[in-house]
């Protein structure tokens, strides 16, 4: 797991068979800071969807293609549809 030591995590609970509602009521807000982390990362992932990924080609050949993952940004979910080989 990638949990932090004293941080209760919703999806690491949900992991291990606990549904803990009350991590996600009230939802907690976020601060500036990391907002604005998290649109910057979103907007380069968006950038780089757009510019380097056809969304025909990965349909037809269930995965992502070379060039995506040739690139590596700071963003792992990316990395999560690229082969091993790639990483």
């Amino acid at each position: 797991m990638l949990s932090r030591p004293g941080l209760e995590s919703f999806l690491e609970e949900l992991y291990t068979g606990r549904l803990r509602w009350d991590l996600l009521d009230p939802f907690p807000l976020q601060d500036d800071e990391d907002r604005r982390t998290g649109d910057e990362a979103a907007a380069g992932l968006e950038r780089l969807l757009r510019e380097r990924v056809d969304p025909t080609e990965v349909d037809l050949r269930a995965d992502l293609p070379e060039e995506a993952c040739s690139f590596r940004p700071p963003l792992l979910v990316l990395w999560a549809g690229c082969p091993a080989s790639s990483t």
